[in-house]
């Protein structure tokens, strides 16, 4: 395998993560505006 499929599967796999975490909910934090917003926003 190439350099060039390394890094896609490494990628791939970052975002797995991320996704995995999103839909968790535990990551919220990561999303731009997110202190911004008011504490009853924060609950949803």
């Amino acid at each position: 395998m190439n350099e060039l499929t390394w890094i896609s599967w490494i990628v791939v796999g970052l975002l797995t993560i991320l996704s995995i975490t999103f839909l968790m909910g535990k990551g919220s934090f990561l999303i731009s505006g997110y202190n911004l917003s008011s504490k009853a926003t924060k609950k949803i």
